[in-house]
């Protein structure tokens, strides 16, 4: 603890508050701008994750009917990833992007306030 003491005196009495207040800023910007990135990648795999399986059953639905085949509800109901399943689990995925993203938008804005203020 002394030391610590010890040291913001000498910051005090030599006048390099402005030089280290520049090097915590820069360091508190580089934190700042990658936890930004990581969060909007955070905001994207969410949704990816949400949207994969609705996709993947679509894909496969229309290959199925562009090679030939009629589709019909026995062979639909069939699938491991049908539709009848997809609504419930896409309305919850679906339902919690907004909310994640809009976390993820809150936790930059506090960041901001506290870093860049």
């Amino acid at each position: 603890m002394n030391e610590l003491v010890y040291g913001i005196r000498a910051v005090k009495l030599f006048a390099w508050e402005p030089f280290f207040l520049s090097r915590v800023e820069k360091q508190r910007a580089a934190e700042l701008s990658s936890l930004k990135s990581r969060k909007y990648l955070d905001a994207l795999c969410v949704y990816f994750w949400a949207t994969t399986p609705v996709v993947i059953s679509i894909l496969t639905f229309t290959t199925y009917i562009l090679l030939g085949h009629t589709l019909t509800a026995p062979k639909v109901r069939l699938q491991p990833s049908g539709p009848t399943q997809l609504p419930g689990s896409l309305c919850h995925s679906m339902g919690a992007f907004p909310m994640r993203f809009h976390y993820n938008i809150l936790v930059l804005h506090f960041f901001q306030i506290i870093y860049l203020d």
